[in-house]
């Protein structure tokens, strides 16, 4: 009595069937169009100090201020 209530207390495998996932869909860049709302520089700067946004220099060289920037690139906020 004691092995049968063992064996169907025992737990049995039982496979499960692999279902079938969907591949991700590769991601397509959005062309984002630029804002042409002028940012108000005085409160900025009120609030701020005079900022420049500049792409993380390497160790020996000087942040020149830019513009655009690279999806890739490091972004420092210098004042």
């Amino acid at each position: 009595m004691i092995e049968r209530s063992r064996a169907a207390l025992a737990p049995t495998p039982t496979p499960v069937p692999p279902t079938p996932t969907a591949v991700p869909v590769a991601p397509t860049a959005v062309p984002v169009e630029m804002s042409k709302v002028a940012p108000d520089a005085e409160l900025g700067r009120r609030y701020f100090g005079q900022v420049i946004l500049a792409m993380v220099p390497g160790r020996d060289s000087d942040a020149p201020a830019a513009t655009q920037f690279f999806y890739q690139d490091q972004i420092g906020l210098t004042h």
